[in-house]
């Protein structure tokens, strides 16, 4: 008898808990909602600001004779010439990965060559560390260079590339579609 009033009570309360949960989850949600609606409009405000500068920055800028670069043709060969140099630098940082992949397997090609000419194992593996090494060494002044070349001329970075790519396309879409 004890127990099965235990059992209702407790049932009772975690019922009530439950339901005081429910509730305050609700009011959550909705105040949270209301924060990122607020949120939303900011940074789309800022965003459509954003767009206006690259517009009027594309109306007074001028060259090879052409006084306004605001047009649905010049921005879309602007779209065009963005794509294809993300593309040609990607597919150079992807080229020197698999070059540097391609010299590691005949530097192990080598070595196992050497051991079966019977010279000294110590030799072989001397040489093929030697080896990995200046690749190591080559491959990683490649990527710094790289980097600092991004850090200096930072309108070459790839992501700042993309940023510019997604505002121009998004310029063409709102005042050209």
């Amino acid at each position: 008898m004890f127990q099965k009033r235990l059992t209702t009570t407790l049932n009772i309360i975690f019922g009530i808990i439950s339901i005081i949960s429910f509730i305050f989850f609700l009011i959550y949600i909705a105040v949270f909602e209301n924060m990122n609606l607020k949120r939303y409009k900011e940074k789309f405000d800022r965003y459509n600001k954003r767009l206006d500068k690259l517009k009027e920055i594309l109306q007074n800028f001028k060259y090879s004779g052409d006084k306004n670069w605001y047009s649905k043709d010049k921005i879309k060969y602007l779209i065009d010439s963005i794509e294809k140099n993300i593309e040609d630098r990607i597919n150079s940082s992807t080229k020197l990965t698999e070059l540097c992949k391609t010299m590691i397997f005949p530097i192990i090609a080598f070595v196992a060559g050497v051991i079966s000419n019977k010279s000294s194992i110590n030799q072989a593996v001397e040489l093929g560390i030697i080896a990995i090494i200046f690749l190591a060494i080559v491959y990683s002044l490649i990527k710094i260079s790289t980097f600092f070349w991004d850090l200096v001329f930072k309108s070459s970075a790839i992501h700042t590339m993309k940023f510019l790519l997604s505002l121009l396309q998004d310029l063409l879409v709102r005042d050209f579609n």
